[in-house]
């Protein structure tokens, strides 16, 4: 497997602290670690894959106020150099997944497109956020 290096990673992250997009790599320069981590007004997320060349495993962490969920790609194959492949396929899917997660960081309201630091609060969906003003027009909507 071809292993992946800086060059392989969009140019946002950074390795001084897990704040924002954030990479770690072995001696050899490799990526062993790739996430983002976010902070927004009372609650804290988190997207991440590790990858462990040697045993040929990618394990992705979300984390967020309502869910943790950790899973590992099923590579039942046989032939060496497709487990490879399907490792190097998952761990870049992950990578433009994570990247695409943090370039929206700070999080925005997904109705009114204010930021964190415009509004109160905001509540976090499964893909989205929502801000306390705009629950506010919902809730207004619902009654009348």
């Amino acid at each position: 497997m071809k292993k992946l290096t800086k060059e392989d990673l969009p140019k946002t992250w950074q390795s001084e602290k897990k704040s924002g997009v954030y990479a770690e790599f072995d001696k050899d320069g490799f990526v062993t670690h790739y996430g983002f981590y976010g902070e927004s007004n009372d609650s804290s997320e988190h997207f991440s894959i590790s990858i462990d060349y040697q045993n040929r495993r990618s394990v992705v962490d979300k984390y967020d106020e309502r869910r943790f969920l950790a899973f590992d790609p099923a590579l039942d194959v046989d032939d060496e150099s497709t487990i490879e492949e399907a490792l190097k396929d998952f761990a870049e899917k992950w990578i433009g997944i994570i990247s695409e997660e943090g370039s929206h960081s700070p999080p925005d309201c997904s109705f009114c497109g204010r930021s964190s630091s415009e509004v109160q609060k905001l509540v976090a969906g499964p893909r989205s956020y929502i801000c306390n003003d705009c629950i506010d027009v919902c809730a207004d909507m619902v009654r009348g």
